[in-house]
């Protein structure tokens, strides 16, 4: 877990190791979503990316996901479904990572 401020020189440079999920607040003005989305889409290519706001906003989801956001959830309304979404995605990347490795026989020599 690495949390990053939204500072757009930060931003820009990748992470490592790189995330296989990135959750992001509404950025401060100056900074458009439309702009972090497709920054980090572009920068991360197939790493879930997921928009988490305040259901006071009035974001527009299609717009969202269109500028490169995997999806949008809104707090607390989708609290509970943000959270089966992460546990389906840590599953199958922890899934995923013990296929990765298969068992071999070992030969001790003394």
């Amino acid at each position: 877990f690495k949390l990053l401020p939204f500072d757009i020189n930060v931003l820009l440079q990748e992470v490592s190791p790189r995330p296989a999920i990135i959750l992001c607040e509404v950025p401060p003005e100056g900074l458009s979503i439309d702009e972090l989305g497709q920054l980090l889409s572009n920068l991360y290519l197939g790493v879930s990316l997921f928009l988490v706001a305040d259901q006071a906003c009035s974001l527009n989801r299609k717009s969202v996901i269109k500028n490169g956001f995997s999806d949008l959830y809104l707090l607390p309304m989708d609290l509970m479904v943000l959270y089966y979404r992460l546990n389906d995605l840590i599953a199958a990347l922890q899934n995923r990572a013990s296929k990765a490795f298969k068992n071999i026989k070992q030969l001790k020599l003394f």
